[in-house]
């Protein structure tokens, strides 16, 4: 069952399963970021992603660690 986008309004939010990539922002260095078997919600009409606080938290240790490392 679909739920609400608070985005277009429209009610084609499903849940999503899988690879979840990430493109950061150009200060976060080391490109893609790439969660495995990460779990989300994803508007089929907009794109836009409802992010559990887990992923949020699995993508903050990846961004603190690459500004720690400096990759480039």
């Amino acid at each position: 069952m679909a739920s609400f986008c608070w985005e277009c309004c429209s009610e084609s939010v499903e849940k999503k399963q899988g690879d979840f990539i990430f493109d950061p922002p150009a200060n976060i260095p080391g490109g893609v970021i790439t969660i495995p078997n990460a779990i989300w919600e994803e508007c089929g009409i907009c794109g836009e992603c409802v992010l559990p606080p887990e992923l949020l938290k699995r993508l903050d240790e990846v961004r603190l660690e690459r500004l720690e490392r400096g990759l480039t």
